[in-house]
């Protein structure tokens, strides 16, 4: 059985808060830019994210493993992409998503992905670090909301070294943001600093390893880890073997006062395995969670 940590840390009050706003500032870079956004039906999430993988004649596939391991044997017919090709990995905070939405979704269709596709999303499943989940809240909050993750591995049988021929393109396509699944670095601060009753409804989550999690040092900046009120799962735990949502975590979550309809604030340390996180969140009924995108590599910045 999963257990969540019993290590729930809170502040003391306002000198604690003060530290924090200390240590981290209130600088945060300018917001991503939308085009358009949207309520989405989380029901279809739901059922799509916990329903069995089907390869169709019209899925789309996504392998989002390195391109040495997409060479060596894939899906056929399906497309390589990584999480990285739609972020700023290049910036401070190589997990946010890049500014520009509409340059993403005309690539995407580039790739033959529109709104109304169905994507499943394959990658190492637990042996990896929650890519195909990050891929998969990618589009989601770019609004294609037919999307599936799953471990490769359970396609072993029909894999090939064969090349696939490209997709055909997909018109362009303007991108509904579902703006509620991205928290940001001043919602995060907020809640930690402001926050006195652990039984509020806005939760932060921390889904890195237990290693990292106890870890008296920052995300590789030098600081010490800050307390930001952050309960503990490791992101591994939401998911089985073949790389799909373990439901069972939904009870659990219920079961240490997390609320169907409160706000969950995921974080890991560059935004991907908090993403994973927050689309079986979503998936399970926490129609509230947001994956901080950012996570501790922009959480400990200095402040400019």
């Amino acid at each position: 059985m999963v257990s969540v940590s019993k290590h729930l840390r809170y502040l003391c009050g306002a000198a604690a808060g003060a530290v924090i706003l200390a240590l981290f500032g209130c600088q945060t870079p300018d917001p991503t830019r939308v085009v358009e956004t949207r309520i989405i039906n989380f029901e279809e999430l739901s059922q799509q994210m916990k329903a069995p993988v089907e390869i169709k004649d019209d899925t789309v596939v996504v392998d989002v493993r390195s391109n040495f391991d997409y060479t060596m044997a894939h899906i056929p017919n399906s497309i390589h992409l990584q999480w990285e090709d739609f972020a700023q990995v290049r910036g401070a905070v190589p997990g946010l998503i890049q500014a520009d939405v509409g340059r993403v979704t005309k690539r995407l269709a580039l790739k033959g992905i529109g709104p109304t596709s169905e994507v499943v999303i394959v990658g190492k499943g637990l042996d990896g670090q929650g890519e195909e989940g990050r891929m998969a809240w990618t589009l989601f909050y770019l609004g294609v909301s037919k999307v599936q993750i799953s471990d490769i591995k359970i396609f072993d049988k029909m894999m090939t070294n064969i090349q696939s021929s490209p997709l055909k393109n997909h018109e362009d396509w303007k991108p509904q943001v579902v703006r509620s699944v991205l928290a940001d670095r001043q919602e995060v601060l907020k809640s930690a600093v402001s926050r006195k009753d652990p039984m509020d409804k806005v939760h932060i989550l921390d889904v890195r390893s237990k290693k990292e999690y106890f870890s008296k040092t920052g995300f590789g900046l030098g600081y010490q880890n800050p307390d930001i009120q952050a309960m503990h799962i490791e992101w591994k735990e939401f998911f089985t073997a073949g790389g799909q949502i373990k439901e069972s975590m939904r009870n659990q979550l219920r079961g240490v006062g997390v609320g169907l309809k409160d706000r969950i604030l995921v974080i890991s340390n560059r935004g991907v395995r908090s993403a994973a996180v927050t689309m079986a969140l979503l998936a399970m009924g926490f129609q509230n969670a947001g994956n901080y995108a950012g996570g501790y590599a922009e959480l400990l910045m200095r402040k400019r």
